[in-house]
């Protein structure tokens, strides 16, 4: 009798560790074994190279359920994952007390479907520098729409089916793939080759004696007609053309005046003023005269200077790059 009294007491003892530690356990996280989870699954059509069983899956950041499984479909190479969410990751926002456990899966349900109408999508995402990745559920904006995959044909009705979209370093790869694939179709050694050749034809014409000479005599012809700009301004001054044209516009208005004065001889048409009026038209007429006679004899002196270096152009038109001989 003492011996099944011992043994009753170690056996009582022990079943009590396991109750408490049990308890514990469930206190501490364990709950989640026993909690219902909902199936979601997604397709890939690329590589999930750092995704395992037991990766996390997140909803815009918050840890939501675990990656249950992943599978290859031999009939068009997608890679089907299936996760696990807890329902109870999500609350509302207004709970009731005493709610049933089937409202709050009509509530999840509702939320899911809105979610996945609103273009909720999923996509691999990094943890860290581990090279080890998780899911992401998130609404992204950061490309080109896409026509996301079929869900595939054995889906059970109480499972949810999320599209996915590449990854950003699948969609980098990608890109870089392509920009290879255009740079290696490059012909570096014709264009090195090329501008080579082209290099070498350009020292060749800079070393051209002929090309220094005809430098030289660009410069020399540009230095001639300098100089000749320079001659003419001397002989056509400013100063001179404005006296000239001044001395025009005197004796174009002594012949205005002269032009009155007759006019208004005629019109009088006075027998005895009109020799008086014909000597005063005679005065101002040799006045006129000797005014444009002069002013003549300074045009012809331009004229006459103009006309001797059109001749010298006229015999030699190679004076105007050479200049004035000292």
């Amino acid at each position: 009798m003492k011996f099944w009294n011992e043994r009753t007491r170690t056996g009582a003892f022990t079943l009590g560790g396991v109750l408490l530690l049990l308890i514990m356990v469930y206190f501490l996280g364990a709950s989640a074994f026993f909690e219902k989870k909902v199936k979601f699954v997604t397709l890939f059509n690329e590589s999930v190279q750092g995704l395992n069983v037991g990766a996390a899956v997140k909803y815009r950041g918050v840890p939501v359920g675990t990656v249950s499984k992943i599978t290859i479909q031999m009939d068009n190479n997608l890679i089907l994952v299936e996760m696990d969410i807890l329902p109870g990751a999500f609350v509302s926002l207004s709970p009731t007390p005493g709610r049933k456990r089937g409202a709050a899966m009509d509530s999840f349900h509702t939320f899911f479907m809105r979610e996945l109408k609103n273009n909720l999508r999923c996509r691999t995402e990094f943890a860290g520098i581990t090279g080890l990745k998780y899911i992401e559920f998130n609404h992204f904006n950061d490309g080109p729409a896409r026509k996301p995959l079929a869900p595939p044909p054995h889906l059970r009705s109480d499972e949810y089916y999320i599209a996915s979209i590449p990854s950003p370093l699948s969609d980098m790869m990608r890109t870089l793939s392509r920009s290879m694939e255009s740079i290696a179709k490059i012909d570096f050694e014709g264009i090195s080759k090329n501008l080579i050749e082209n290099l070498s034809e350009l020292q060749d014409l800079l070393s051209d004696p002929a090309l220094k000479a005809t430098l030289n005599h660009i410069q020399s012809i540009s230095r001639n007609i300098e100089g000749t700009t320079g001659t003419i301004t001397t002989v056509l001054t400013e100063d001179r053309l404005e006296k000239m044209v001044h001395e025009i516009e005197n004796a174009l208005g002594k012949s205005a005046s002269l032009i009155a004065t007759i006019d208004q001889a005629v019109k009088d048409a006075r027998i005895s003023e009109r020799s008086r009026t014909f000597q005063d038209v005679g005065h101002a007429l040799i006045e006129g005269k000797n005014d444009l006679a002069g002013t003549l004899r300074e045009l012809n002196e331009t004229l006459a200077a103009a006309n001797a270096l059109l001749e010298v152009l006229n015999r030699d038109p190679s004076a105007l790059l050479r200049g004035r001989k000292e």
